[in-house]
């Protein structure tokens, strides 16, 4: 008699298509091919989205595994224009988005469309993140499953803001979490029909969590599997320390928390302005006028389109089926206080593992 993991496997490219946005870098692009086809005995459908690639990474990537799907854009749609793109020739009932820069581990996929299969109120899973660089260590781009404070501000089992932790096995139970990362992350496509997908203004960065909160606000649920492992190599599309990078996690940020936040009365607005105005001093007291000028080109844009996020506010607030205070892996502290004030550098010293408690310490 044959297992559910049996099954599952058997039945993958039936289940699951894998969509990779590309944008140039032959050696990591043919590394992940390589994994994936090292991955499972039944390789899942795998489309590659050409997001206009200066070079010839694509012809050589489809020339080494005639099992890949390329689909070509004429322009950068960026990641999530570029994922949109590949979501919407997507026939199977869940999508794999998956950076080009990563490596699967075999039985990933498996074990992530099995979870999917288990529950039906399920949106979105992850596997556990580590890094390619640091074996032994989370990776930045989601760990062991994304969190969000407060205030909006993205933090994950196994990172918090730019610490990350050793992985010890300390989150490896599958675990409700408040958002999966865009580096990693099986949807059910009947969900985005439902919610929509991703907010192709955002171009990359916060745009999955966007995705999630929609998600967990219209009733759905979303899961880290930490059994499925990727190793992601930070930095390798978009380095931490680039400007480009700084100035589109404030402006999505911002977007974002606006978007789909609950409550945005005078303590929130406040509590996160002073959030704001604290990041650009601390810029600017090291001496890094460049990135504090891109953090004040973020809030312009911000508060350029602020009209028409607010719009988009109204729209998904009547949408909302569900209060935040209902969803696991939002915290109701801030995460900048542990960090700073109270020097908390792991999760679970301030975050229960168990999300039903979400009151932290």
């Amino acid at each position: 008699m044959k297992t559910m993991s049996g099954q599952i496997t058997e039945k993958l490219q039936e289940l699951l298509t894998v969509v990779i946005p590309h944008h140039g870098g032959e050696r990591m692009l043919l590394d992940c091919l390589s994994s994936i086809e090292k991955s499972s005995q039944y390789l899942p459908q795998v489309l590659l989205v050409d997001n206009a690639s200066p070079d010839d990474s694509v012809q050589k990537a489809k020339a080494l595994y005639p099992w890949l799907k390329i689909l070509p854009s004429e322009t950068n749609r960026g990641y999530a224009g570029g994922c949109n793109f590949g979501l919407a020739a997507v026939t199977t009932p869940y999508t794999l988005l998956l950076n080009n820069d990563v490596i699967v581990e075999p039985d990933c996929f498996d074990r992530l469309v099995e979870r999917m299969e288990a529950n039906l109120r399920l949106a979105a899973v992850q596997p556990k993140i580590r890094s390619y660089q640091n074996p032994e260590l989370f990776d930045y781009a989601g760990a062991a499953g994304g969190l969000i404070d407060f205030d909006g501000i993205p933090f994950s089992y196994g990172r918090i803001l730019d610490v990350m932790e050793v992985d010890q096995g300390q989150y490896d139970d599958v675990q409700q979490i408040f958002w999966a990362s865009g580096t990693a992350v099986v949807f059910r496509m009947s969900a985005l029909r439902e919610v929509g997908t991703l907010e192709e203004s955002f171009f990359a960065h916060q745009e999955e969590i966007d995705l999630c909160w929609r998600l967990w606000s219209a009733g759905w649920e979303v899961e880290a599997v930490p059994k499925a492992v990727i190793y992601h190599r930070g930095g390798a599309t978009l380095n931490r320390s680039s400007n480009w990078k700084l100035y589109l996690n404030h402006r999505n940020s911002l977007a974002m928390w606006v978007r789909n936040a609950e409550y945005l009365t005078m303590l929130p607005v406040l509590r996160r302005v002073t959030l704001e105005i604290g990041a650009f001093g601390a810029y600017l007291s090291r001496g890094e006028i460049h990135r504090a000028l891109h953090q004040v080109k973020a809030w312009r844009d911000f508060v350029s389109k602020l009209r028409i996020t607010w719009s988009e506010r109204k729209r998904l607030q009547a949408l909302r089926k569900r209060s935040d205070d209902s969803f696991p892996g939002r915290y109701r502290g801030s995460v900048v206080w542990q960090f700073y004030f109270r020097r908390r550098r792991a999760t679970a010293a301030f975050f229960r593992f168990d999300s039903t408690d979400r009151r932290g310490e």
